[in-house]
């Protein structure tokens, strides 16, 4: 075809000249050649970065690129109460780690009052119940992550040969951990200023 191997699309479209060709393969591959000739500009190449199946914006986002790269899966049910805003990093991973375990625990009964149960999945729609209450919801949720995280902390502790904690004491550190971040979020903001005042309304 008289294309040299190292030619580019832009030298191929500018120089190129028709030939004949026994080959139909070959004489396809100049009649696109002289389809994309008409079809091309002048102007500058543009940049577009794929966002979805044949769709192409002029601007990047990283989460487009992550969501064309990653498998998709089923949203979990369970997500709400895992990734939520002034969640701590460390009890939202741990928190993710072990639902794939599905370990069950008994939780914040103050919160959930008369609705309280062991049972793992009642919890959760326990929890989702109070979302008409904003304040009550993130506060069962921020519990439910510091509680399991604690548990955590204390069977590894008592796997590797340290003191067991009492459960009162266990109870006493968690709650104050949990205080103390209610405390930092009133001093961010109007968002859930009424937290802590609220958490010391479930505690007997």
């Amino acid at each position: 075809m008289g294309i040299s191997l190292n030619a580019t699309v832009k030298e191929v479209l500018q120089n190129h000249r028709r030939r004949r060709h026994r080959s139909t393969l070959l004489s396809k591959v100049e009649d696109d050649n002289d389809v994309l000739k008409g079809l091309a500009s002048q102007a500058d190449d543009i940049a577009k970065w794929k966002c979805r199946s044949d769709v192409y914006k002029p601007r990047f986002k990283s989460k487009d690129t992550w969501l064309l790269i990653q498998e998709v899966h089923l949203r979990c049910d369970w997500h709400e109460l895992t990734w939520f805003k002034n969640s701590t990093p460390k009890f939202s991973f741990f928190f993710w780690t072990v639902m794939h375990d599905c370990i069950q625990t008994a939780l914040v009964k103050g919160i959930l009052k008369e609705n309280y149960t062991t049972a793992w999945d009642a919890v959760f729609h326990n929890i989702k119940r109070l979302a008409p209450d904003k304040t009550a919801l993130f506060v069962a949720k921020y519990a439910l992550q510091a509680t399991m995280y604690s548990l955590w902390r204390e069977r590894n502790a008592r796997k590797h040969g340290e003191e067991s904690s009492p459960p009162l004491r266990v109870i006493k550190t968690l709650d104050k951990a949990i205080r103390n971040r209610l405390s930092t979020i009133r001093l961010q903001g109007k968002e859930f200023e009424n937290a802590l005042v609220y958490w010391f309304s479930t505690r007997n």
